[in-house]
């Protein structure tokens, strides 16, 4: 059974059920006088001014709000409690808690997990890999063969796509320039008289030696 009220905004009698009446604290007729009500309270109610602890700004609060907020905005708490750092792999800004900063003896903090597995494995110059030879981490970090990169210092040249260092007495980690040697393990295409000719005079050429033809015989 409906019971009659009156609505707080306007005044006019209305009509609602006991558990409808129950549920709200304040009664009106309409959602029209309920925003409109909501608005005017809104309007009226006391607020005080604050400073905000990170930028220093006046923002309005309610009297009951006086202990609780400390800040105008979420961003501005986050800064607060929050330390500006560089990433030590990609050089990128990032914010993070100060409780959450890594206590270590160097300070380097990363943006990511992935950035600080990339920097360690940056850090490692020098290593043998899986088939026994020497390597080096540039300062570009690509990594390349010791035997080669001394092999082309000796040369004061970049070793061709068909050149090779031997190592004479078999020991791969032993890169001393005494036990190095250069091979070229390129070889013409087919085995015809015409073709090895031919790839000779190119060989040749690419080692700078001088080429005297005596005579000529038909092939």
């Amino acid at each position: 059974m409906a019971i009659e009220f009156n609505c707080e905004f306007c005044g006019l009698l209305s009509k609602h059920y006991p558990g409808q009446l129950k549920r709200w604290k304040h009664h009106f007729c309409s959602r029209g006088c309920t925003s409109r009500w909501y608005s005017t309270r809104r309007k009226s109610r006391v607020v005080i001014a604050k400073r905000c602890r990170h930028c220093q700004c006046t923002f309005m609060i309610a009297p009951w709000e006086r202990d609780r907020r400390l800040y105008c905005s979420p961003k501005c708490r986050q800064l607060f409690h929050s330390a500006v750092l560089t990433c030590a792999f990609c050089r990128k800004t990032i914010l993070k808690a100060r409780s959450r900063i890594r206590k270590i003896k160097n300070k380097r903090q990363f943006c990511s997990r992935k950035h600080y597995l990339r920097w360690l494995k940056h850090q490692v110059r020098k290593g043998v890999d899986s088939q026994g030879y020497v390597w080096i981490r540039t300062d570009g970090g690509t990594r390349k063969f010791e035997h080669r990169l001394l092999m082309e210092m000796k040369l004061k040249r970049k070793l061709r796509r068909y050149e090779t260092v031997h190592h004479k007495n078999g020991i791969r980690t032993d890169n001393r320039l005494r036990n190095l040697e250069l091979w070229a393990k390129a070889h013409p295409a087919g085995q015809r008289v015409s073709d090895m000719v031919k790839w000779s005079k190119w060989f040749l050429r690419q080692y700078d030696y001088k080429i005297i033809l005596t005579n000529k015989t038909k092939a």
